[in-house]
């Protein structure tokens, strides 16, 4: 499947993005931290399509109205969305400034979530049933996954005590 070959070598990117472009904190180019502030405007694209995605599946069911082919796309389209915006965070990163450990955790929680999302929509277009059975335990992973990470990106904006 080609969608599969080109999802496989963005997450490899993803994963290895630190490795391949070792940058020192004084020395990442003005492009990457230019680019790397879109992170803040395009994450809302990810989390908006997915819980609208969520609530079409569930109301497209219950009035037996589903529109899959719909759903897969917007999916596959908020698949994308995720991954530019993980690579945007990624960049962002670069910057400096901001606490290791929930930086930490918000990058892995964000490449977790870029993952299931891409496996949300293989399992939403695949026509093998065994596959296809994935879909609402991983729809359930990625909506936690998603609130993870934006927890952790609200306290890297934020601070942490800024609810409370």
């Amino acid at each position: 499947m080609k969608v599969n070959r080109k999802f496989i070598l963005i997450l490899i990117f993803l994963v290895y993005a630190n490795d391949l472009f070792a940058f020192q904190e004084n020395n990442v180019p003005d492009l990457v931290l230019f680019f790397g502030r879109f992170h803040p405007v395009l994450l809302h694209l990810p989390i908006g399509g997915l819980v609208v995605i969520f609530c079409m599946d569930i109301i497209g069911r219950k009035r037996s109205n589903y529109p899959k082919n719909l759903i897969v796309d917007a999916l596959g389209i908020t698949a994308l969305f995720t991954i530019i915006t993980a690579i945007l965070g990624y960049c962002l990163s670069l910057e400096g400034g901001y606490g290791e450990q929930p930086l930490q955790v918000h990058k892995i929680a964000g490449i977790i979530m870029t993952i299931l999302t891409i496996g949300l929509y293989v399992s939403a277009k695949s026509k093998d049933k065994s596959i296809a059975r994935l879909y609402y335990p991983l729809y359930g992973l990625v909506l936690l996954t998603t609130i993870v990470t934006g927890h952790y990106g609200s306290i890297l904006t934020h601070g942490e005590d800024f609810l409370t």
